[in-house]
């Protein structure tokens, strides 16, 4: 045992001594011996030091593995999404798709659209009796002609509707990778609220239209309901601008 003990103690003090005169430069070098084992020993750590980092790196890296599932179902898609949210790709195998293949718009339209006030028979009704007998302040004079309006601008509003909603879904939703629920709602509720907001300011703009063209050209309803024409021209004026004042009040 002493002996195996002494042996050992030898070759340890070898290896120190070893260690201590190694020398990386050779005897050419112009610097000293003492520079020498200084510099060589500075190596060895910055080497050992190196190795290892790279040791390190080496066992801390994840390593991706590419996994290619073939027409995955959208309860796979969801899960695989949830679990890999930054490295899940799945492109589309058609990549634009008719906006009326998954949407349907139902408009809500006033009550009074859809009410007997706008029927024909209604108004048929109203138009049967003698409005001449009935002085001009009498709203039975021009009940007709009002509802006979309400049911051209229920009509015009409609077609207005159908028309823009008939453009909208024949359009495309285009997209090269498949698309989370959340973005896709998203997506589709900005772009629905962009056609309630334009057909919104197209019928203003109609409305607005038609009140101007009707107060600001003067012209004159058969029935005379418009503004009085009080003798002369300048009470025709006076009343036509206080139309015109009113108009501009509501606005």
């Amino acid at each position: 045992m002493k002996v195996a003990t002494k042996r050992s103690t030898s070759r340890i003090k070898r290896l120190r001594n070893y260690v201590l005169k190694l020398n990386i430069y050779g005897d050419e070098s112009d610097s000293t011996l003492i520079d020498q084992l200084l510099s060589t020993r500075i190596f060895l750590i910055l080497l050992f030091i190196l190795l290892i980092l790279i040791i390190v790196y080496i066992i801390l890296s994840v390593q991706t593995h590419s996994v290619t599932i073939q027409s995955p179902s959208e309860s796979t898609f969801t899960q695989l999404s949830q679990q890999y949210p930054s490295t899940l790709s799945c492109p589309c195998s058609h990549t634009s798709v008719r906006h009326d293949r998954f949407l349907s718009l139902n408009p809500q339209y006033h009550p009074i659209c859809t009410s007997l006030l706008i029927n024909q028979s209604f108004i048929s009704l109203l138009s049967s009796a003698n409005v001449s007998e009935y002085p001009s302040e009498d709203y039975r004079k021009m009940a007709t002609s009002h509802f006979q309006i309400l049911a051209l601008l229920c009509r015009t509003v409609r077609q207005m509707i159908d028309d823009s909603f008939s453009e909208f879904l024949l359009q495309h939703y285009t997209t090269s990778e498949v698309v989370s629920n959340e973005t896709f709602n998203v997506q589709m509720n900005h772009l629905v609220e962009q056609l309630k907001t334009t057909n919104i300011a197209n019928i203003k703009y109609t409305r607005d239209f038609l009140w101007l063209n009707v107060f600001y050209n003067a012209i004159y309803s058969g029935l005379k309901t418009n503004f009085y024409v009080k003798g002369s021209d300048g009470h025709l004026v006076i009343e036509l601008l206080i139309a015109l004042h009113k108009l501009q009040s509501q606005s």
